[in-house]
């Protein structure tokens, strides 16, 4: 026997379950329920259903009915009808809301009804746009270009539904009286050494407005730095403060860092030598400075002052006597605590029949013999701290007592007679010979290593050109130079003491230069091949 069975398991629509013994059904959607969905499952396995509005549908406003069809196996049928009313549109909402000329910031949401805006008092005219939600929505109101008044200015837009349910949106634009707006320093961090003063400048925006521009200077470190009330900062103290300008409208403020330093200036406004002139001459920016004495007493008198009255001079200003050394030094230290250093070397002649000291050497030049003298009888004694090289004339035969016992900053004797002369201990009193070099004429060492007193010299040596090097001559006459090598080569003269007084170039074989130096100073010439020799500059 067949089944009669045509009953549905489920009926569902729109997702929701229907009951499946009633046959009719009416549903209500909202106008925003554009698609629906017929959904149905037999009970019996051999009936069958008709799948005509099974499925999704779209809805249009208004009734929309839908039949679901159950077949049983014998025949029998059930008839579902389901009505669904789509309803009219109640949306009033706006879909946009914007403000134009003068790019005005607004915030919009549909289902927010008032806005408050505020506009620069340049702003005066707004346009209004709005667009409706709902194309079947009808829209009224303030909406296009409207000009604004100064304070507020109140606009209303409509927006009236499908269904008649009306929305009104509110927009209210403050535009603002002119005022000070902001401040602005030309300046937004100074350094500045202490007594030192800026000028600080200001502006107000906006420009060329009829506002109130006054403004109220002030620091916040006063013992750092102050501020007139016109903008001229002063730098007192070295550290940190901050100037502040505030608008006396609107209270708008610009600040200024000011950074006060201590002077930095380490350098002389002048430096001079009562005795002699210095050379070069004087400038902040050279060190060095050398003076030239001739037969003067052994002191000068330095005279320095500091290009700021901040910085401080310490060393050798006021007398300085040559005992102290032949380098006078002054050091100026500024106010922050840098350095800077003067030197003033003195070259410095004495010289009689006899003898001659320059600088750092002292030559004996004759007669053939120098008396004895008790301790401090030497006429050279009151230099006996100056020579540090002592030249022994080929012409001197003897050496009295004591002749050199004051001289107790020698460091070397050169010795120019091939013959020792015959000296008592006393010659040298007081100076410790074995830290004193000996220098003798070439092949003269073995004499003087035997001969007494001079063999108790530390060193005894003498000038030996390097092997391999050919005959050098070189000497002086008439205020020029003579050399004679076989190479062409580079020829430097110096001092005993080491200093560079001059150079030249020369062809290979002899040449001479102009040359000018005093009387009986001992030189040191030396030729980029190799060979050194010293000569002693006659008169």
């Amino acid at each position: 026997r067949k089944s009669n069975d045509a009953s549905l398991k489920y009926l569902t629509a729109g997702g929701n379950e229907l009951p499946v013994n009633i046959y009719t059904h009416q549903v209500s959607v909202p106008f925003t329920t554009s698609t629906y969905n017929i959904a149905a499952e037999k009970n019996h396995p051999l009936a069958t259903i008709s799948d005509t509005d099974l499925g999704d549908h779209t809805l249009e406003v208004g009734d929309n009915t839908f039949t679901v069809i159950s077949t049983a196996e014998d025949g029998n049928t059930l008839t579902y009808t389901i009505n669904v009313r789509r309803l009219v549109s109640d949306d009033a909402t706006l879909q946009s809301l914007t403000l134009s000329d003068g790019n005005i910031p607004l915030e919009f949401d549909p289902n927010t009804l008032s806005y408050t805006v505020e506009v620069h008092y340049s702003v005066d005219t707004v346009i209004i746009d709005a667009t409706k939600n709902h194309p079947k929505a009808t829209l009224f109101g303030d909406t296009g270009r409207h000009p604004l008044s100064f304070d507020l200015n109140t606009f209303h837009i409509t927006v009236t539904a499908e269904n008649g349910h009306p929305e009104t949106y509110t927009v209210q634009i403050n535009r603002l009286q002119p005022h000070a707006e902001s401040i602005t320093l030309n300046e937004s961090s100074l350094k500045l050494e202490r007594d030192g003063s800026a000028k600080l400048e200001y502006i107000i925006e906006p420009v060329g407005e009829d506002i109130n521009r006054s403004v109220v200077w002030t620091s916040d470190n006063t013992d750092v730095a102050s501020v007139s009330q016109n903008g001229m900062v002063t730098a007192k103290n070295a550290g940190t403060a901050v100037i502040s300008v505030t608008t006396r409208e609107g209270g708008h403020v610009a600040l200024c860092t000011v950074t006060v330093e201590a002077n930095s200036d380490d350098a002389l406004k002048s430096l001079s030598v009562k005795e002699a002139s210095l050379s070069p001459a004087f400038d902040p920016d050279i060190r060095d400075y050398e003076v030239h004495l001739e037969n003067q007493p052994l002191a000068i008198t330095i005279k320095a002052e500091a290009e700021h009255f901040r910085a401080r001079i310490t060393g050798n200003t006021g007398i300085y006597k040559l005992t102290q050394g032949r380098s006078a030094k002054l050091t100026v230290s500024s106010e922050a605590g840098s350095v800077r250093e003067y030197s003033i070397t003195i070259n410095y002649s004495v010289e009689n029949d006899t003898w001659h000291l320059k600088n750092d050497t002292l030559f004996m030049k004759g007669p053939s013999s120098i008396p004895a003298f008790s301790y401090s009888n030497p006429p050279w004694f009151e230099y006996n701290t100056f020579p540090r090289v002592l030249v022994i004339g080929s012409d001197i035969q003897n050496i009295g007592a004591h002749a050199f016992a004051s001289l107790t900053s020698l460091e070397k004797v050169i010795n120019l007679n091939p013959v020792p002369q015959q000296v008592s201990a006393q010659v040298f009193t007081g100076l410790v010979l074995k830290d004193i070099e000996l220098e003798v004429p070439p092949g003269c060492e073995s004499i003087y290593g035997l001969a007494p007193v001079w063999k108790e010299f530390g060193k005894v040596f003498t000038d030996i050109m390097p092997t391999g090097i050919q005959a050098v001559r070189v000497y002086t006459a008439n205020d020029r130079l003579y050399v004679n090598s076989p190479a062409a080569e580079r020829i430097s003269i110096y001092s005993v003491t080491g200093t560079l007084l001059y150079s030249f170039d020369k062809p290979a074989g002899a040449f001479t230069s102009p040359f000018t130096v005093h009387p009986s100073s001992v030189l040191i010439v030396k030729g980029s091949s190799g060979w050194v020799k010293k000569i002693v500059v006659s008169d």
